[in-house]
């Protein structure tokens, strides 16, 4: 994976030493759906011994951290470290989901106190969320169902080293690239959430309070993709995650997606993944698009 992150936040002064020569210790990891009364508070920061790496993947929030206050949303990640202040709160109409991986690096057998470690990066976008996310959900998946804890922590290892050598030189956002987010990050939230409905550009634009073509200039430099690709995107992400990860029939996935007509589903799968729907089930391939 290239252009792993985009910085918006530097963590400090790193210390001489790089990633590539440390190994990595897994100590826990999860995917979370926060329930409605969920909150981070300021406890939860004096007791963390470990680094906590975040990917949120739904919902919407906020967290004050020792730099400031940051927007929680899809597709933003906070390498949390000890001796850090965190509290964080979400949208109860917008509830958090987060993958979150606990671990400690390793110079060689010996596990490095925090102190000896800096991340080169507190918060951070991911230039390629669907893998991101795929891999820290892969990361969890072989560390608990699958019991392969040394690839899952040699996967996360790769991870950490992309984000360090990408967020060198990187400037944080500026005012103006800030106010945009506010603006289209909450609709991508909702995109995400409800990939069933067919949002119109203008429906979106609307709610943004831009017009259509500045709409889609704007979603188009913050995703790679127009809204049309990331909706069609998005799509065919649920639709790879259903048919490795459920019973439902191809016809019934269509129908959760809001599709009416199986023969488009069927055609437009194929032209995003390759193969139908039904092969890519028989042949359990471990693929998705990028949103």
């Amino acid at each position: 994976m290239k252009g792993t992150a985009k910085l918006l936040h530097k963590s400090g002064m790193a210390k001489n030493i790089s990633l590539d020569r440390l190994d990595v210790a897994l100590n826990f990891s999860a995917i979370y759906h926060c329930a409605p009364n969920w909150s981070l508070d300021a406890n939860w920061a004096r007791g963390l011994t470990d680094y906590d790496l975040w990917y949120v993947w739904g919902g919407l929030g906020r967290m004050v951290t020792s730099d400031g206050s940051i927007d929680l949303y899809p597709g933003l990640c906070v390498w949390m470290r000890p001796g850090r202040h965190y509290e964080a709160t979400h949208n109860p109409n917008a509830l958090l989901r987060v993958t979150a991986i606990h671990f400690q690096l390793k110079n060689k057998r010996r596990l490095l106190h925090p102190a000896e470690f800096t991340p080169p990066v507190e918060v951070f976008e991911p230039t390629a969320p669907a893998y991101f996310e795929a891999a820290m959900a892969h990361i969890v998946d072989l560390r608990s169902r699958l019991g392969h804890p040394d690839v899952a922590a040699l996967l996360l290892k790769s991870l950490l080293i992309e984000i360090a050598a990408d967020s060198q030189g990187k400037k944080p956002d500026s005012a103006r690239d800030r106010h945009y987010k506010l603006k289209i990050n909450p609709l991508i939230a909702v995109i995400r959430e409800q990939p069933e409905r067919r949002f119109t550009v203008q429906e979106l634009a609307v709610k943004a309070g831009y017009s259509a073509d500045h709409f889609v200039r704007l979603f188009q430099a913050m995703t790679g993709k127009s809204p049309k690709e990331f909706m069609i995107g998005l799509r065919m992400e649920r639709a790879c995650a259903l048919l490795k990860g459920s019973s439902h029939t191809v016809t019934q996935i269509a129908d959760l997606l809001g599709y009416q007509d199986l023969g488009f589903f069927s055609r437009q799968f194929k032209e995003n993944i390759g193969i139908s729907p039904d092969h890519f089930r028989q042949r359990g391939i471990k693929s998705s698009p990028q949103t």
